[in-house]
């Protein structure tokens, strides 16, 4: 990691390249050293994002490792053009967060149901986790991570007169110890709501390097 001070880290989720202006100017957040949580409020139409937990090493250095997130029908496909990220991000990954050839700078709350291209938001994640990306193209058929996201964005999109649909999104990073910043494994849960009721729950994990075999324990 680099630098050996070990300074406190003000994220301004208002400016870039944290943020690209969604967020109505929200307070600059300071981070003291080592794991914080920031509690945000989901905005219609903006974020669906709701709780970040952050550990902080001092220098800007910074590793995600739980994002959790509430979306609604307003949140549907808001980052399909978030994909576009600034290339500092892609740097940021490789420089700093140990980032391997086949990986993206990968979602832990989806674009398509309010994740946000913040840094909060985003891990070195393989391509296959991230888009179910073959190694040799095409699909794995035991992916599970874009397929629960993907069936959350539809859920949202059946609401129907009437209804409130919601889903309830958690994922976790895991890592095999305090100084590595490329997760080992990523874990997931998702509750599907109806007028506030869980009525659907899907949850799993997988390594982050293209094993599509691997399923971990859920989140609890």
């Amino acid at each position: 990691m680099a630098g050996q001070q070990n300074l406190p880290l003000s994220l301004g989720l208002d400016q870039e390249p944290l943020r690209r202006g969604a967020w109505n100017r929200p307070p600059i957040v300071r981070l003291d050293l080592g794991l914080n949580t920031i509690d945000l409020d989901p905005v219609a139409g903006v974020s669906s994002i709701r709780r970040a937990r952050l550990r902080n090493y001092g220098n800007g250095d910074m590793r995600v490792e739980e994002v959790k997130a509430l979306a609604d029908s307003s949140h549907i496909g808001l980052g399909r053009d978030g994909r576009n990220f600034n290339n500092g991000d892609r740097v940021h990954m490789r420089r700093n967060l140990g980032a391997q050839q086949d990986d993206h700078a990968g979602h832990m709350i989806a674009a398509g149901i309010g994740g946000t291209n913040e840094r909060i938001n985003l891990v070195p994640m393989h391509r296959m986790l991230n888009n179910n990306e073959g190694l040799n193209g095409g699909q794995h058929l035991l992916h599970r991570f874009a397929n629960t996201e993907d069936y959350a964005r539809q859920w949202l999109a059946g609401e129907q007169p009437g209804e409130i649909r919601q889903v309830s999104f958690r994922t976790r990073a895991i890592y095999p110890d305090n100084q590595v910043m490329r997760p080992s494994q990523i874990l997931w849960k998702a509750k599907l709501k109806l007028n506030g009721e869980t009525v659907e729950t899907h949850r799993g994990g997988m390594d982050n390097n293209g094993n599509p075999g691997f399923v971990g324990p859920p989140p609890q």
